[in-house]
Parts: C-alpha cells; sequence; structure tokens
C-alpha cells in the first residue's frame, strides 16, 4: 500500500500547538517534547491505587494487572501467591474455544497479560499454560479453518465478527505478538508456525496504519471504538519487536489522544461520532474511553468508573508509549476554537445518475476486489454503498 502521509493531521497539530504553547502545562516541563515521565508516573500510580482499593478480582483480567502491576513497583504491596484460583479464567477461554463474537478482546488481554506477568505465582503454573493454550487454539482470520469442536452436542459456529476498523487491528496486534513470543509453536486452526502467524499480521498492520494515517477513521472520534483503539496500539508499542512499526503505531495513537484533546470537555468527548450508542451518549461516566481520557487529561472531578477498566490498565503498566506534552496541554485549553477536520473517503450511498453501469475507479487505487484492500472496505461498510 501507498507510504502514509500525516500532513494534514500535522497541520492541525502545529496550528493547536500555537494555541496553547503560552498555556500553564499544570505539572513539570517537557524537555523532550513529551509530558514528563514523573507525570506519567504519577497517573499511573493514581488509577492502580484506586483499582487495588478493594481486593483482587480474578476474572477480571483488568484488575489482575491492576494488581499484579502495583505487586511490581510498590514494596508495601503485593499479591499473594494462589490469589487466582484455578478455574478463574475458565468462562473467558470457554467463550475463545466457542469462537463467540468480542473473543479477540479477550485475547489481547491474555496476551497483554502474559507478555507482563506471566509466571507471578498469584496464579498457578497450570493457568497460565492453559492461558497460553487458549490462544494457540484460537482462530486469528475469517479465512483460517474453524477447528471442528463439539459443544453441546452441535458443532461450534464462528461468530466473530472480524472486519471493522477496531478488530481488525486487535485481531492482528494478538496474532502478531503470540506469534513473535512462540514462534515455533503450531497453531490449532491453521497448523502454521506463530512465526508463520507473525509474518502473515505484520503485513496487515502495516495496511491499517497507514490507512489511518491517510484517510482516518471509519469510526471517527467514536467513544467507543477508539477505546478498542487505544488498547491493542498500545499493547503493540509496549510488547513489539519491530521499531519502524512501533513507531508508525505510537504515531496513529498520538493522532487517537489527539483527537480526543481536541473535543473534550469536563471529562466528555463531545464530538460527532462515527459510531456509539445510547449508553455512551448519556454521560462523559458512560462513555467507553472515560477511563483513558480521565488517565491521562485529568479534565474531570468525576471518578474511574471501573477497577477492571482494560486499557486504563494497559496504560498504568505501559513503558514505552510517550504522550507529547502539546496533547496533554490541548485537552486543558478550554477557549472557543474552530476544529476542521476530514475522516476518511466520501462513499455514496446511490449511485449518481447516469452512472456506469460498471464499477467507478476506486479511491486510492485500492482495488474493491483486491483481498489486500478489502479489510479497509469491509471496515468502512462500503459492502452497503452503489460501488
Amino acid at each position: 500500500m501507498p507510504n502514509p502521509s500525516l500532513r494534514s493531521r500535522c497541520v492541525s497539530l502545529i496550528l493547536a500547538t500555537s494555541l496553547v504553547a503560552g498555556a500553564g502545562s499544570g505539572c513539570l516541563p517537557s524537555v523532550d517534547g513529551f509530558a514528563h515521565p514523573s507525570w506519567m508516573w504519577a497517573r499511573q500510580v493514581d488509577w492502580l491505587n484506586f483499582a487495588t482499593e478493594t481486593p483482587i478480582s480474578p476474572g477480571s483480567l483488568g484488575n489482575v494487572v491492576g494488581h499484579l502491576e502495583r505487586d511490581r513497583r510498590d514494596p508495601a504491596f503485593s499479591v499473594p501467591a494462589g490469589a487466582i484460583p484455578d478455574g478463574s479464567w475458565d468462562d473467558i477461554f470457554d467463550k475463545m474455544w466457542r469462537l463467540r463474537d468480542t473473543s479477540d478482546f479477550d485475547a489481547l488481554r491474555i496476551i497483554d497479560m502474559i507478555y507482563g506477568f506471566r509466571g507471578h505465582p498469584a496464579a498457578s503454573e497450570a493457568s497460565w499454560a492453559a492461558a497460553e493454550q487458549a490462544l494457540f487454539d484460537f482462530k486469528y482470520w475469517h479465512t483460517d479453518p474453524t477447528p471442528p469442536r463439539i459443544v453441546d452436542g452441535e458443532q461450534v459456529v464462528d461468530n466473530m465478527w472480524y472486519w471493522t476498523e477496531n478488530h481488525i487491528l486487535i485481531f492482528k496486534v494478538t496474532e502478531y505478538l503470540v506469534g513473535q513470543r512462540y514462534p515455533d509453536q503450531v497453531m490449532t486452526a491453521t497448523g502454521q508456525t506463530g512465526a508463520w502467524h507473525r509474518d502473515r499480521a505484520r503485513t496487515f498492520l502495516r495496511n491499517w496504519l497507514e490507512e489511518r494515517a491517510r484517510v482516518g477513521f471509519a469510526e471517527w472520534h467514536s467513544n467507543v471504538y477508539y477505546n478498542l483503539d487505544i488498547r491493542p496500539l498500545l499493547v503493540f508499542i509496549e510488547w513489539a519487536d519491530e521499531p519502524t512499526l512501533v513507531r508508525r503505531a505510537s504515531m496513529v495513537l498520538d493522532l487517537v489522544f489527539l483527537d480526543i484533546a481536541l473535543h473534550l470537555h469536563k471529562g466528555t468527548f463531545g464530538a460527532t461520532h462515527g459510531r456509539s450508542y445510547i449508553k455512551d451518549k448519556a454521560s462523559a461516566t458512560t462513555e467507553d474511553t472515560f477511563g483513558a481520557s480521565k488517565f491521562l487529561f485529568e479534565d474531570t472531578a468525576f471518578p474511574y468508573g471501573s477497577r477492571g477498566d482494560a486499557t486504563a490498565a494497559v496504560l498504568a503498566h505501559a513503558k514505552r508509549y510517550r504522550l507529547p506534552e502539546v496533547i496533554r496541554r490541548i485537552a486543558k485549553y478550554d477557549a472557543p476554537m474552530v476544529d476542521r477536520e476530514r475522516m476518511n473517503l466520501p462513499l455514496e450511498e446511490e449511485p449518481p445518475l447516469n452512472a456506469p453501469t460498471c464499477a467507478p475507479n476506486p479511491p486510492l487505487g485500492w482495488d474493491w476486489c483486491d483481498e489486500e484492500y478489502l479489510p479497509y472496505w469491509w471496515g468502512t461498510s462500503a459492502l452497503t454503498v452503489w460501488t
């Protein structure tokens, strides 16, 4: 695919920078363009203290990560051996085994937890091994064979949704990181090695990042699905051993946080949303992005809503990703402004008058029928338009 161009979004960032350059930062000054490390450490400690105010919830992987991360960094806090009883994660493994929708969210949580905390005695070796096996048995793309599995006397049917913008990223980040960690392990669905899966995922990830850089998001400003872009991008940045892709992922994540910062008011991500739901429109605290925006931007007096927030948990143990200081300041800037953006590609739902009977030329040369570009077109729901 073509190389990414961040020019238009960078112009927005430069203009926003000029607006807030003189604003007080409210924390230690930046010395390299990024938010000061001590500020990020304090934000992490704040969430970890909140997450661990109550005893560990073994079935909540976000809460487990919060407890294990505080155990690692706080000498006065510990998670004892056996705190996570065997069987605590069985419902998650069963959901993945049955290939139920959103199982990819669970697979991402598991691989992040394995990279960060594999072997911690809070869980038994049997539990850690079962978590790994759940990843080996998982199906990472819709074209892979569905393994023959009988549950309650019936063949398991793959009910996972693969090709929305966020699902593509989550499946492929997870596939890449599983393959990177277990390069010689044969995966159940395909019979291919982890290294093969890592290499396949790399192409998808490269394309996904370039698409976002060039045309933005189909799920633009989503107070639901930006949360599900933030999490896999953070996990990839934290654990991937591929500097070029990690740098690109960091740049795209900067843009996601810039979008939130530009439209944040008293904790509410107030903008048009490419996808949202009634529950997320009701108030700031019901937005799925609330935990991440409160964590990074401190723009609300409302408390955190969940001690198992999976995205806040990833932020709380992130070491590689660093938020640009200007984005943090933009979130604090409340004077009136006009924000002009273009997101995604224009696609007409109905054909124009005298439309040709053959398909029009695809934008950017991204062939409608080329399998390399199908995830993009499906991710934009372009299958519903006249083209």
